[in-house]
């Protein structure tokens, strides 16, 4: 597999749903991709967890503990 496109690049990218399946693809994805990801999820130990593999990966990512179905 070739390394991935550098498209977004310097870019912010959010990603909701991120601590497991599709979400945290999007996250890794993402952050191969050159985005700084804000990685956020009602799992705050899961967002953590998936932070912590875009890290050891080189990639920048930051996790938010927060429910977006809710309003404040």
């Amino acid at each position: 597999m070739s390394a991935p496109a550098r498209r977004v690049e310097g870019r912010v990218a959010l990603v909701t749903g991120a601590a497991r399946g599709a979400g945290r693809a999007s996250v890794v994805r993402l952050a191969a991709e050159g985005a700084q990801v804000a990685v956020v999820d009602r799992d705050g130990e899961g967002a953590a967890a998936t932070t912590r593999i875009v890290a050891d990966a080189g990639g920048v990512a930051a996790p938010f503990a927060c429910d977006v179905a809710r309003s404040a």
